[in-house]
């Protein structure tokens, strides 16, 4: 995930966005299908100094996750919320509604950042890109209003940003795709408490720049994960 506040793991950096606000480099990642864990989170809040966690609608556990932020004891103000946007939920009405919704969820005011999760819609009668359009103006309403601090997208191709680049008015701040010295935003999942620490061991060493120079020369250029579902169409 590339960058465009809140805080982070001790010793954690943190990358401005184009906005002016900055995301914490390393965060806590959750998903479905076992994917997340409530011992897990509260550790990684109270003994890692995590505080930026990631999740999503179709994740189906941001109510968890207020429950795991309650008992770690952590402020609010402190902590970077990321969630997502699910295409079930695409086009201008149903975006604001499942944002509150979220938030609901969540046990909060406002969103540090909101993706769009995918980049293709199924909507009878509209292209995707028509979608995508009017998602995107309500998402632009949302950030205006304050319930989204910063608004992105996830999962887009360049053809599909190169889209949204002329239908919006406000470019998204962030895209969710060696990672924290390239200036990437990295969001590691795990269930077990001694391998979120270690995750967060990262910010004491360096890789060479030589080792640096052959990863970058490893490129290429094309999607090294292919997701089948939805499909990417337009």
């Amino acid at each position: 995930m590339a960058a465009a506040g809140g805080g982070g793991a001790r010793g954690c950096p943190a990358l401005p966005l184009a906005n002016g606000r900055s995301i914490p480099v390393l965060g806590l990642g959750t998903s479905h299908q076992g994917g997340y864990s409530h011992d897990a989170v509260v550790h990684a809040l109270q003994k890692c100094g995590i505080r930026h966690l990631d999740t999503a609608k179709r994740y189906g556990c941001e109510s968890l996750l207020q429950k795991a932020i309650k008992e770690s004891g952590v402020k609010r103000e402190d902590l970077w919320i990321t969630t997502k946007l699910w295409h079930s939920d695409y086009g201008y009405e149903n975006t604001k509604k499942a944002c509150l919704e979220s938030c609901e969820r969540l046990g909060v005011e406002y969103l540090d950042l909101y993706l769009i999760h995918w980049p293709d819609a199924h909507v009878p009668g509209k292209s995707s890109r028509e979608v995508r359009a009017e998602t995107w103006r309500a998402m632009e309403e949302l950030y205006e209003k304050g319930f989204c601090r910063s608004i992105g997208v996830s999962n887009f191709l360049i053809s599909h940003l190169e889209q949204l680049k002329e239908d919006c008015v406000i470019t998204p701040h962030v895209n969710q795709h060696y990672v924290f010295q390239n200036g990437i935003v990295t969001i590691p999942k795990s269930t077990k408490a001694e391998r979120i620490q270690e995750n967060c061991k990262v910010f004491d060493f360096n890789l060479r720049e030589e080792d640096m120079e052959f990863l970058n020369t490893m490129n290429i250029n094309r999607k090294l994960i292919h997701l089948t579902y939805p499909l990417w169409k337009g």
